[in-house]
């Protein structure tokens, strides 16, 4: 018992040195002063705000004092838009709204670990909730601290799989997952382009959404239709390491008899990505 407790105390240690250096880095990456970013013709201009002031032709911002380069405020909304910081945030006299964005953030992560815990157990993973949830908030961690967006789902796949001998079918819950987000994600920014913003402001964003929809819905042709699956399969044989590229494509098409977990998994999407846009309009 001796000998271990030393390895047992440096692994605790190492741990919350990443876990400090994690949130600093998170610290680091937020908006904590106010910022100024153009639109339209002025789009790609951002400055950080440094004061409020009044001068004989109404409020303005200040954002750069050496050249005393001042906006006003009427200008925001046409050729300026106005991105509040973390500070002014937290003190905007709306704290009921800031509490609502606050309980509508609180159930995502929760909600995301779920949806992932349902398509590993229709897989037949002998996975708690708790590990799902551990494993979810790992990946977010990742994906939100190294480069690429992936770094997280591929450290879930292989913490998911690395006891299994079907990795294969634990990296399909991974990309199960990310079609059913991606599809939330699309199916919520068509549904707020069409209903919410004009058509001048909606445009390339409903063509990205329904693209992108159009696109997820191909693949579930292929991985899910008899027809889709053979040329997909037909022409996978033809590709370098083809046998293990089949086997992936076979782990995804078993979900074809779980037609009502991936309506429930597709369904949490929307909440969750419906949780995070009202959360985001109220705080």
């Amino acid at each position: 018992m001796s000998q271990r407790r030393p390895r047992g105390l440096a692994v605790i240690l190492a741990r919350l040195m990443v876990a400090v250096a994690g949130l600093l880095y998170v610290g680091m990456s937020l908006d904590w002063q106010d910022r100024i970013v153009g639109r339209g013709a002025r789009a790609g201009q951002v400055f950080e705000v440094l004061e409020r002031g009044v001068d004989s032709n109404g409020p303005f911002l200040l954002v750069q004092k050496e050249t005393a380069v001042r906006i006003p405020e009427s200008d925001l909304g046409e050729e300026y838009a106005f991105e509040p910081g973390i500070l002014t945030t937290v003190q905007q006299p709306h704290h009921g709204l800031l509490l609502l964005g606050f309980l509508l953030f609180a159930p995502v992560v929760p909600l995301a670990a779920f949806r992932w815990l349902s398509l590993l157990r229709s897989q037949h993973f002998h996975v708690t909730y708790r590990s799902a949830f551990e494993l979810t908030m790992v990946g977010n961690f990742l994906s939100f601290c190294l480069p690429g967006t992936i770094s997280g789902d591929l450290a879930r796949a292989w913490y998911s799989g690395q006891d299994s001998a079907r990795k294969a079918d634990a990296w399909g819950t991974i990309v199960v997952d990310r079609i059913s987000g991606l599809s939330g994600l699309a199916l919520t920014a068509g549904l707020f382009g069409t209903l919410f913003l004009s058509p001048a402001d909606a445009g390339s964003l409903l063509v990205t959404a329904w693209g992108a929809l159009a696109i997820l819905i191909g693949v579930l042709f292929t991985l899910f239709t008899p027809l889709g699956r053979w040329l997909s399969i037909s022409i996978l044989l033809r590709l370098p390491f083809a046998s293990g590229t089949v086997r992936f494509v076979e782990a995804l098409s078993s979900y074809r008899g779980h037609r009502l977990t991936l309506v429930g998994a597709l369904a949490s999407s929307l909440a969750i990505h419906l949780m995070v846009a009202c959360g985001t309009a109220a705080i």
